[in-house]
């Protein structure tokens, strides 16, 4: 039994750790948003009509927050089940102050990023790569893809001959895309947007495809919300798509209601998951 205890106060001690640590990081992030911020603000002074950013609207409405009641909701559900193998400890009110402060800030750092300079940074980055693959450098990567998949086709055995063949015809189609197409542009609009659309079960189709967005800021959206996907790796599978979709949730409420009421929502989300942590912890409900 003394073990036992001893097994949930550690875990407890790591956890609280964890979230102290999380605010480093957080921290950090900001650094990064400066910088993020510096190649917007050069980039804005080079070409003023190139972002096109209307959304930057701080006012907060509460009837714009409660549109967004089923996922307040869901964060409950969550926050509910990810609660069963929560034990009290003397760590208890530490891991709730540091909670709420860690909500706070990825409701501040995260949609100022995620929503609107990480955006706009990938829309740099889509038209960069966009210029490189459809130009010479497409062209080599092509030939270098094909001249691979010829190796492994003379060399190997049946499977691996099969393989070569799929090498081939990548390298190809790579040569093909860098000659008077614009290769880029034409994944985010065929393949990953589709996807995204996909995932979401169709409810962001009057943003995905609308013709009153550029597409490239669309595309951009779409990037900075894979890597607002990918910053929730440690959380495993279920965080991963889960913060996939509701980044796409903080996306629609930055678009239609500005991005001060998804700065809000973000934060109200992940501190219900604090607050109701802290419940279970301290009544033993389950």
């Amino acid at each position: 039994m003394l073990k036992v205890v001893a097994r949930l106060v550690s875990s407890a001690r790591e956890e609280l750790k964890a979230k102290q640590l999380l605010f480093h990081y957080q921290l950090l992030s900001v650094c990064l948003l400066l910088l993020a911020g510096g190649v917007v603000f050069i980039t804005e002074w080079l070409n003023p009509e190139f972002f096109n950013f209307p959304y930057f609207k701080l006012n907060v409405r509460w009837d714009d927050i409660l549109r967004f009641w089923p996922l307040f909701l869901y964060a409950a559900i969550m926050a509910y089940l990810s609660s069963i193998k929560l034990v009290s400890s003397n760590h208890d009110a530490k891991i709730l102050k540091w909670d709420l402060i860690t909500s706070v800030m990825a409701g501040l750092w995260e949609e100022l990023g995620f929503r609107w300079l990480f955006i706009c940074t990938s829309m740099i980055v889509i038209v960069v790569t966009n210029w490189l693959f459809g130009s010479f450098l497409g062209t080599i990567l092509g030939i270098g893809v094909v001249v691979m998949g010829l190796i492994v086709l003379i060399a190997g055995k049946s499977l691996s001959r099969l393989k070569g063949l799929v090498t081939i015809a990548l390298g190809c189609l790579l040569a093909w895309a860098s000659i008077g197409a614009d290769p880029m542009f034409w994944i985010y609009d065929h393949v990953t947007v589709p996807i995204a659309s996909l995932v979401t079960f169709g409810q962001f189709g009057n943003i995905f495809y609308s013709t009153d967005y550029p597409k490239l800021f669309i595309f951009g959206m779409v990037a900075a919300n894979a890597r607002f996907r990918d910053g929730h790796k440690y959380q495993g599978l279920v965080g991963v798509i889960n913060a996939w979709i509701v980044g796409f949730i903080f996306m629609g409420a930055m678009i239609n209601y500005g991005i001060g009421t998804a700065i809000f929502i973000h934060a109200f989300y992940d501190i219900e998951f604090g607050i109701i942590h802290y419940i279970f912890r301290k009544t033993d409900v389950l």
